[in-house]
């Protein structure tokens, strides 16, 4: 099993002003990972709402990133493509590309906030069609083809991107949760980056399945599923269960505001649900990630068996969310012993 750090805080609005410090976790993280068996960071693209909103491009702190470390690959999770030109796309990440000496990776996805396609309303509805498309022309522009487009005066010319990436190609990743987002992304042969939001063991299973299923003959050297969980390497699982649950509380808490503003966004109108039905479908999402889709634990034994539960529904890295409110001290504490527990695995 593979293990990379992601980052996702809820804390978008917290420490206004003049306070700073905001992604002193974020720095501090990925010097500790940085020459350890944790072997990336991803970065999320998160746009106009608490849930995330420290992270609204992942390539802005990908160039941070770059420069504080040496070795660990620095991943996209996700570039939503159908709010992007891909001209622009190439251009920032070429530049962290350079920054790194050539460790990005990146992910792409769809969409799925009607909120945020304020960036580009009208890609909504073919926002898949879009991304496939987009990622085509992407990687066309890093390899140093030029793409036509219409100038300023209405005139067609021939447009390539610079700098020039140290990669020669750029590592993709698919993002997806759905079987048929799985079945692509097996079909060309690219690594899938996943979560269980809202799928099962059963489906999750199925969808590695499935990835595999139809990968092209012969295989393909990047397949893989990556899958995000929440994460906390305690000194005892008892301890680590005590220390997540109320941070997993108000960040569950948070999510579920992002649902609503999604659904008023579509419709125009926010849904109405009782508070003992909110504290409920928190208590519910709380144990279900304590009992099976986190990575929680402090003792060695138990967390192996949860690595193995993984691994036997398909996944080959797990990617650690890590900023979901835990304490700052608790949370580099147990990134310390998260990597020294995948020194361990990896041995």
């Amino acid at each position: 099993m593979k293990f990379s750090l992601m980052f996702f805080s809820a804390s978008g609005s917290e420490m206004s002003g003049d306070s700073g410090g905001r992604y002193d976790l974020l720095m501090d993280a990925v010097r500790l990972i940085d020459n350890s068996a944790v072997s990336a960071v991803w970065l999320p693209e998160r746009h106009f709402a608490e849930f995330g909103g420290l992270y609204p491009n992942p390539a802005v702190l990908g160039a941070a990133v770059a420069r504080e470390t040496s070795c660990i690959r620095i991943r996209a999770g996700s570039v939503i493509l159908p709010l992007q030109d891909p001209l622009r796309v190439v251009e920032e990440w070429s530049v962290v590309d350079n920054l790194s000496d050539g460790r990005v990776e990146v992910s792409f996805g769809s969409g799925w906030n009607v909120n945020d396609f304020v960036l580009a309303p009208k890609h909504y509805d073919d926002r898949r069609a879009i991304m496939h498309e987009g990622i085509d022309t992407v990687r066309r522009l890093w390899r140093g083809e030029r793409v036509e487009r219409v100038n300023g005066v209405g005139r067609s010319v021939q447009i390539g991107t610079l700098p020039r990436p140290v990669q020669p190609e750029l590592p993709v990743w698919l993002t997806s949760q759905s079987e048929a987002g799985f079945a692509h992304a097996g079909s060309t042969g690219e690594p899938v980056l996943t979560n269980l939001n809202f799928n099962s063991p059963k489906i999750l299973a199925r969808n590695c399945e499935v990835y595999r299923e139809n990968l092209p003959e012969g295989g393909s050297e990047r397949a893989q599923v990556a899958l995000m969980v929440h994460t906390f390497v305690g000194t005892d699982d008892a301890s680590a269960r005590r220390t997540v649950a109320d941070p997993l509380r108000g960040y569950l808490r948070s999510n579920l505001d992002l649902r609503a503003q999604f659904a008023e966004g579509k419709s125009g109108e926010r849904p109405e649900v009782a508070a003992a039905q909110v504290d409920a479908i928190i208590e519910r999402g709380v144990d279900r990630i304590l009992d099976w889709a986190g990575l929680i634990g402090g003792d060695v034994g138990t967390l192996a068996e949860k690595v193995a539960y993984f691994a036997a529904q398909g996944v080959d890295e797990l990617v650690c969310l890590v900023d979901f409110g835990i304490d700052l001290d608790d949370t580099q504490a147990g990134i310390v012993r998260l990597c020294e527990l995948a020194d361990l695995m990896a041995h």
